[in-house]
């Protein structure tokens, strides 16, 4: 609602937090939330194996630090800016 209400709200916008986190940090904090244990990732050789080197590292392995940069320009701000806090909202 926010970007459809604001029309100073242009170009690309990524719809994202400004907290991001690694596919390990969101997967510990799941399991944490759910209060189940966090089992062990696929090891890098293994998803090279199944994907390809390079597939498997665009996919599982690169992050992104995208940004929320024109959201929070424009004056968004996260109800649950955090990712914990916002698990343990929904959980």
């Amino acid at each position: 609602m926010f970007a459809i209400e604001n029309a100073d709200l242009a170009g690309p916008v990524n719809f994202l937090t400004d907290h991001p986190v690694t596919q390990k940090e969101l997967v510990r904090s799941i399991a944490k939330a759910m209060h189940r244990p966090a089992l062990g990732s696929v090891p890098k050789a293994v998803a090279a194996l199944m994907f390809g080197a390079e597939k498997a590292r665009e996919i599982f392995f690169a992050g992104q630090r995208a940004r929320p940069k024109a959201l929070l320009d424009a004056g968004f701000r996260f109800a649950h800016p955090e990712l914990a806090p916002y698990l343990r909202s929904i959980l």
